[in-house]
């Protein structure tokens, strides 16, 4: 039994030793890389962004592992001495179980913006819906409907305030969003490629009247006011004659 409780406190504390020393570094690394200034998106502007997000998640895996290696030591040690203390001791070790594991299926998913290939996406707001919240949430949410098909929370945006016909920005990496820019504030560089996702263009609403008659509303870039006003004087005096 004393070399089982060896071993298991020589497991958690190397743990907690190389979790805790890698979260560090990677502070140490965040703290260094300084976010990319500028309004103009480059390769390496998105390239940075990515990378920097991809270590925060590798980061969280690490101190998520952390805390459950710390958990599982304080957990075997709950029952010592008392009734309790063997079961205690197996609940302990289920929880360190699941330590890397845990770091695992975290720390992946900081992989693919790290070694990924961020893509730009140039998008257009064809929709905004408005979810309304409690007075206890505050205010309310919105959704965008994006001209590439996509639908997004305004909070990724922050709430701002968004019209339909807005341009935006996405930074894309395994074809999920990361990061959106407003194309008021910022411009992609002439050496990015950037696949621009333009609104389908919407054919104009019919009116139909009891009587059959039809009423198309006009494009008014092809259409003037004086031009309509003078086909229907022209219209109303050929009736007259």
């Amino acid at each position: 039994m004393v070399r089982d409780d060896n071993a298991f406190y020589r497991a958690q504390i190397i743990n907690i030793i190389v979790f805790f020393v890698a979260a560090t570094i990677l502070q140490i690394t965040d703290s260094i890389m300084k976010d990319p200034e500028g309004s103009v998106i480059t390769k390496q502007f998105i390239n940075d962004l990515c990378v920097a997000k991809g270590l925060d998640i590798i980061k969280f895996g690490c101190l998520v592992a952390l805390a459950i290696s710390a958990i599982a030591l304080f957990v075997y040690n709950l029952g010592k001495d008392s009734d309790h203390e063997e079961d205690t001791k197996k609940i302990g070790r289920i929880i360190s179980w699941i330590t890397i594991p845990v770091f695992l299926f975290i720390a992946t998913g900081g992989l693919p913006l790290i070694f990924g290939n961020p893509q730009i996406e140039n998008v257009t707001a064809v929709q905004v819906k408005t979810i309304p919240k409690s007075e206890r949430d505050g205010g309310s949410d919105y959704t965008l409907l994006l001209s590439d098909g996509r639908t997004v929370r305004g909070a990724l945006l922050d709430n701002r305030l968004v019209k339909e016909g807005d341009e935006f920005y996405l930074v894309l990496c395994n074809d999920d969003i990361q990061f959106i820019f407003s194309a008021d504030e910022y411009s992609v560089a002439s050496d990015t490629s950037m696949t621009v996702c333009a609104p389908e263009p919407t054919e104009p609403s019919v009116e139909t009247f009891t009587d059959g008659r039809e009423i198309i509303p006009l494009d008014p870039d092809e259409y003037t006011e004086d031009a309509v006003m003078s086909s229907w004087e022209a219209e109303a005096a050929t009736a007259a004659d």
